[in-house]
């Protein structure tokens, strides 16, 4: 079964799905992660659910669903633009990029200010890069 068909099943297998696909094609910038506490809170549904639906996203390969440790929330890493899952879930587009794309100075910056914040357990508005040229 395609990526694109699996995810189009999902989304009637999980009754938060509709929400949290809604949710991910509403981002127009790259975002590395998104945090369950996250999608709770916007999508208004059960944790449990919200888990079951990130892990099966991790089954498709479209990322890597992360327990939370030593103070770091369980969160969902990207492995494609996140616009994209959600598109292709609700049947908006049928293809998913998986290539590597060019991507601009400000989305590579930000990527590594979310990185660093997140392992030194900060906020990522704390974290400041300074680029000597």
């Amino acid at each position: 079964m395609s990526v694109i068909k699996a995810l189009r099943k999902t989304k009637k297998e999980f009754s938060c799905a509709e929400d949290v696909f809604n949710l991910m094609k509403g981002y127009t910038n790259r975002i590395a992660e998104t945090k369950v506490s996250r999608l709770e809170k916007e999508c208004q549904a059960d944790r449990r659910e919200i888990i079951g639906l990130l892990k099966r996203l991790e089954e498709l390969e479209l990322g890597r669903f992360w327990v939370g440790r030593r103070g770091q929330e369980s969160r969902f890493e990207y492995w494609v633009h996140v616009k994209e899952i959600g598109q292709a879930a609700l049947g908006e587009i049928n293809e998913i990029d998986f290539g590597e794309d060019e991507w601009d100075e400000d989305e590579i910056l930000g990527l590594h200010k979310q990185l660093i914040a997140r392992s030194l357990g900060v906020d990522t508005e704390a974290v400041v890069l300074r680029i000597k040229r």
